[in-house]
């Protein structure tokens, strides 16, 4: 159940981030913003004030292309379509920031929020096969480099397996020697005490704690930014 409302392709137990290992990358440096592209749900951009791609810009001091729209999904080609936006925009993109996934339990499969069955299981694997696919198309558009933002554990305790799967099939999907770079960043017990009383998505401080999280990875890694 990659990224959005209900915790998705993100990472473990401890919060870190996933996909390490190997040499330290050759450091992309930074550009003017425009090869950088945030898509995604609510997780990424909630509001026009809240949301990790606002709190990733707050921290880095950057302006990034901003493409993310609350409420979407993987499956039906929602969020790969702010992609295909951006590249239509402008088809020079190196890095790609996302999150994906969530939705589509949430709304794509709601029945999932009150009974876990083999079927919500299905839906996070087809989600994570979504995204594979998606990563493909990032490669043939040029892009460099995707970092794959993981959800956080919300109360409701029923959809839990589901991260805890996405966990699984992301650390074993978002590698940094595939094309274009994959880097999956764990968020799973990272922001679960700043989650507001709708119980899915992060307070201001989450979201801003996301956005240092993610700024401080790109870095780390190398990525174009």
């Amino acid at each position: 159940m990659g990224g959005g409302e209900t915790g998705g392709m993100g990472g473990g137990e401890t919060g870190g981030m996933g996909g390490e290992g190997g040499a330290p990358p050759e450091d992309k440096g930074m550009g003017d913003g425009t090869d950088v592209v945030t898509i995604g749900d609510s997780w990424m951009r909630l509001n026009p004030t809240e949301g990790v791609e606002i709190s990733l810009e707050r921290a880095s001091g950057r302006d990034f292309r901003n493409y993310a729209v609350a409420g979407t999904m993987i499956l039906d080609g929602a969020i790969p379509g702010q992609l295909d936006r951006a590249v239509r925009e402008n088809p020079n993109i190196k890095t790609v920031v996302m999150t994906g996934g969530g939705n589509d339990i949430l709304i794509g499969n709601i029945f999932c929020t009150v009974n876990w069955t083999e079927s919500c299981n299905d839906t996070v694997r087809e989600v994570a096969d979504a995204l594979a696919e998606l990563r493909t198309t990032m490669a043939e558009a040029g892009v460099e480099d995707v970092i794959l933002l993981g959800y956080d554990f919300i109360p409701n305790m029923e959809v839990r397996p589901g991260l805890e799967l996405s966990i699984m099939l992301s650390e074993a999907m978002c590698l940094p020697d595939a094309m274009p770079r994959c880097h999956f960043l764990n968020n799973a017990n990272t922001v679960s005490g700043m989650i507001r009383g709708d119980g899915i998505h992060p307070t201001g401080a989450g979201y801003d704690l996301l956005g240092e999280r993610t700024w401080a990875l790109m870095q780390e890694r190398g990525v174009r930014r």
